[in-house]
């Protein structure tokens, strides 16, 4: 939206559906498996300071390479794909031990909300994010 690809209204209703998506995903986790281990709610392995750089560093980098691929979406065809799976998995592998590599705030803020833990580090998350588009 930002870059004006497409209208706010889209982006409104992508912000909307990853919220209920998150939710949902981790409704159905509380239902079929209770509370067990928050859910998968992702939290800081060390300071949160570093956790917060760490969130914005992958979050930036993860955003660049989708867009670079969808905008040339068109020539690289299914290869689009792979270069985003193998920058995942490359900043996952990083970024685990770390921050938990959320990259996405929603993905915290789902199981956060339906196992009630992870309250206190869930602006690393959501302000990295901000930060990331920022920049």
């Amino acid at each position: 939206m930002l870059r004006g690809v497409f209208n706010p209204l889209r982006a409104i209703t992508y912000i909307i559906t990853q919220f209920a998506g998150a939710v949902l995903a981790a409704s159905i986790l509380y239902a079929i498996f209770g509370n067990i281990a928050g859910l998968g709610t992702t939290t800081p392995s060390g300071r949160d300071v570093d956790s917060f750089g760490v969130e914005i560093l992958i979050s930036f980098i993860l955003i660049t390479v989708i867009l670079s691929t969808a905008e040339k979406a068109q020539i690289l065809g299914p290869v689009a794909a792979i270069a985003v799976g193998g920058t995942f998995t490359a900043l996952l592998t990083f970024a685990w031990n770390i921050s938990g590599a959320s990259a996405n705030p929603w993905r915290t803020f789902g199981p956060t909300l339906i196992s009630n833990v992870g309250w206190k580090t869930i602006w690393v998350y959501i302000v990295g994010m901000l930060e990331t588009f920022q920049n």
